[in-house]
């Protein structure tokens, strides 16, 4: 089987939704030229999709350029915005969620940040099932989901605040490098946009 995980970005989500529509080429040119490996990448590792019609990662980047009508092949849409999210922000460390499976993270992760009374701004089902920055056609894998830079600010202030409840090694370390990640965040006022797959 396959292992999967979150990958998180902090992101400036107003830079990331002004591209999108904006018919900026000079922008679009310098994503396709900086991103030139990971799009071949791309291209080869999902080659039979691109061979029934699913757009490569630059006429998805394309398409969300332009501002074009965004339909099927949802997961190529996907990769296109975590090209954003790298061009746009910064990949953040991930090495206490990646490889972990979301079920499990849901089930001992989630019930601390409810216990914080977070529910409603950060939970790692918001973070794997939630939803993206801008409007993408749906995908099964990669999912994902994001927090405003509001939401980072406000989930900070209660962890900063808030005692860490005894648990064991693994679920603190997770628990800290949730936290770094809204430090992190919360330092370029950017919001943070997580993919898992």
């Amino acid at each position: 089987m396959t292992q999967a995980g979150i990958v998180p970005y902090a992101v400036s989500l107003a830079e990331l939704r002004a591209f999108v529509g904006s018919k900026d080429t000079a922008q679009l040119l310098k994503i396709d030229m900086l991103f030139k490996a990971e799009i071949a990448d791309n291209a080869s590792i999902n080659r039979q999709a691109i061979a029934d019609g699913a757009p490569t990662l630059s006429q998805a980047l394309v398409r969300m350029c332009m501002g074009e009508a965004l339909k099927g092949f949802g997961a190529q849409y996907v990769y296109a915005l975590e090209l954003l999210c790298a061009h746009f922000g910064t990949k953040l460390r991930n090495s206490s969620v990646y490889p972990s499976d979301d079920d499990w993270l849901m089930r001992v992760v989630d019930p601390i940040f409810d216990a914080w009374k977070l529910s409603e701004v950060l939970t790692i089902k918001r973070l794997v099932y939630g939803n993206w920055p801008v409007k993408l056609p749906y995908a099964e894998f990669p999912r994902g989901g994001m927090l405003e830079a509001d939401d980072v600010q406000r989930a900070l202030g209660v962890m900063r605040g808030g005692a860490l409840p005894k648990f064991d090694k693994e679920i603190v370390g997770i628990v800290g490098e949730v936290r770094g990640w809204l430090e992190a965040a919360a330092a370029r006022k950017a919001g943070i946009v997580c993919f898992y797959y």
